[in-house]
């Protein structure tokens, strides 16, 4: 398996500037309301719900990424900075992330929209010189009662291996937490956590 692969799909976050970011401020705090609340009865969410989960992710961010090997020990550490900005508004975003690896950095682009009528939301990854792909790779659903979404890659993994995450989304302090599962034939490699705060 390509290393870039595996470190690509694991910048899954846990995914624009000036009024944009205000904007999304304030439309964050919908967030908790019954707007989003309404969803755990089921069903496809609403356009609104859908604008108000993908403005959340809106702005600059930055923070650090740990790796953690399957005995819970600190394999490495490293710095991350993420851009995100509307596609198509209250739509789609494009998230381009850059992890400050020791070995340079690398650039990362995600794209991130709901489909209806899978009733999740759908994600492609590529590096930033790469063609977009052609199907999503990954996809989210939202669980309104914990307030996170719950990823998992469907493409590209060799037979045995899954990668899953989840990510939420921390209002009061305006930063995202994102967890994710390396196993390989259900038994933990690796786990990543990602911690990054929107630069005012």
């Amino acid at each position: 398996m390509k290393k870039s692969f595996v470190i690509g799909w694991l910048v899954l976050l846990v995914v624009g500037c000036g009024s944009d970011t205000q904007k999304a401020q304030e439309e964050n705090s919908k967030a908790t309301n019954a707007n989003i609340e309404a969803t755990t009865t089921g069903g496809a969410l609403s356009d609104e719900q859908v604008a108000v989960l993908l403005s959340q992710k809106i702005g600059q961010w930055e923070g650090t990424s740990v790796i953690k090997g399957p005995d819970g020990e600190v394999q490495s550490e490293f710095p991350m900075t993420d851009t995100t900005t509307w596609l198509e508004k209250g739509k789609s975003i494009e998230m381009q992330v850059t992890e400050k690896l020791p070995q340079g950095d690398q650039q990362l682009v995600l794209t991130k929209w709901y489909d209806k009528e899978q009733q999740r939301f759908l994600l492609t990854r590529r590096m930033e010189n790469e063609e977009v792909p052609a199907k999503p790779g990954a996809y989210e659903t939202y669980d309104a009662d914990s307030n996170t979404l719950h990823g998992v890659v469907v493409e590209g993994l060799p037979p045995g291996m899954s990668w899953t995450w989840t990510s939420e989304w921390i209002s009061q302090d305006s930063k995202w937490i994102y967890t994710g599962h390396l196993r390989q034939d259900d038994k933990i490699q690796s786990t990543r956590i990602d911690t990054i705060q929107r630069i005012e």
